[in-house]
């Protein structure tokens, strides 16, 4: 039976931080409460004592994780008439997006986690993720509407916004992605996240605009057996070089 345990217990706290990290590492599946509690140094029966069963904590880990993040994200109904200027309402996007107010292994968990999840749904996207995510996509959809030379394609639009979330979810990444590149020194945090402010601001001011108009759209229109053009031309040299 689950225990009633405030957010401030120390056992708690620590199989939230446990389970973020393996639940980001291993997946749902592949992670076991034993596992759990060996990594939050807490007896076998803890995680059914704070939180019911292991459903339940990884429900706990994602909301836990998301509302850290979201924390300073743009409010459901949230819109560009609400601020001064597009311009005003865009460095809001980027500051609360590129901010580093949530923790790095908050940031880092809902990354993984989001990948897993995508790739084998439990349904937490919907249930949890979503709900936290809309108003910022619906917002960033809006500024690419307002900035964009004509009406934008709506799918290229939503397709956009998303981009410019996936951009931001870069942050998470924090110093780990500079050994990608083969570099041994390592810009600090406020560096990086200055960069992706930057980043993600050209992105959401210039580039997801031009992405959306009718004009791009036909460069990139698909044939009539529903293959992109390029696609197309490597499929005919392929089967000319058999």
């Amino acid at each position: 039976m689950r225990h009633q345990s405030s957010d401030s217990d120390p056992t708690r706290r620590r199989l939230l931080e446990a389970a973020g990290t393996l639940f980001g590492r291993h997946g749902f599946h592949a992670t076991s409460v034993r596992d759990i509690c060996r990594e939050a140094g807490a007896n076998s029966a803890a995680v059914s004592y704070h939180f019911g069963g292991k459903a339940e904590l990884y429900r706990a880990v994602a909301m836990a994780v998301s509302d850290d993040i979201a924390s300073s994200w743009p409010k459901a109904g949230t819109r560009v008439a609400d601020y001064p200027s597009a311009d005003a309402a865009l460095d809001h996007v980027v500051q609360s997006l590129a901010a580093p107010s949530a923790s790095a292994h908050s940031r880092v968990s809902m990354v993984q986690i989001g990948n897993w999840e995508r790739a084998d749904p439990t349904g937490l996207i919907d249930d949890i993720i979503r709900p936290r995510v809309e108003p910022v996509l619906d917002l960033i959809r809006a500024l690419i509407r307002e900035y964009a030379p004509e009406p934008p394609d709506p799918l290229r639009e939503s397709v956009a916004a998303l981009a410019a979330l996936q951009l931001a979810a870069t942050t998470a990444q924090g110093k780990r992605i500079w050994p990608w590149f083969g570099r041994d020194d390592c810009l600090d945090g406020a560096e990086v996240h200055s960069i992706v402010r930057d980043i993600l601001r050209h992105f959401i001011r210039n580039i997801a605009p031009e992405m959306t108009t009718e004009a791009t759209s036909k460069m990139t229109s698909l044939n009539s057996d529903g293959r992109h053009p390029d696609c197309a031309v490597l499929s005919e040299r392929s089967e000319n070089d058999q």
